[in-house]
């Protein structure tokens, strides 16, 4: 396994962040998709995913684990700035993985550690543009 920088949101707070009820609204390329959480725990967080097309799927996973999918590969950039999304303007952290097929971007909000508000890579924009946080 390559070598990873430090994650950028721990899994202390994720779990601080996460409670039951967060819903976060993510629209790709014009599609809609929900997550939900329906159960936290010390350790874990289950999400409910409600694809665009109505699909529904639960997934359970630890803070750790969650934590975990933003320690990125060693030579990734990262930068600390101000980024707008349809949900607000956010501080936060700006990560870019350059691969052969092209730079893939996430924005970190420091305010809200959890998934990054928005990914965007070679023919995608997903971005959050609405929680029930913010």
């Amino acid at each position: 396994m390559s070598e990873r920088l430090p994650p950028v949101c721990t899994a202390d707070q994720i779990r601080d962040a996460y409670h039951v009820g967060l819903r976060i609204v993510w629209e790709d390329n014009g599609e809609r998709a929900v997550w939900d959480i329906v159960a936290v725990d010390e350790t874990t967080a289950t999400t409910r995913f409600t694809a665009a097309d109505g699909t529904e799927t639960e997934s359970t996973a630890t803070f750790e684990a969650l934590s975990n999918h933003s320690a990125f590969p060693k030579g990734t950039t990262m930068v600390a700035e101000e980024f707008t999304t349809p949900a607000g303007t956010f501080a936060g952290t700006h990560a870019v993985v350059a691969t052969p097929g092209g730079d893939h971007d996430f924005y970190f909000s420091d305010a809200h550690p959890g998934p990054p508000l928005i990914i965007s890579s070679p023919g995608s924009l997903n971005q959050q543009i609405e929680r029930n946080d913010l």
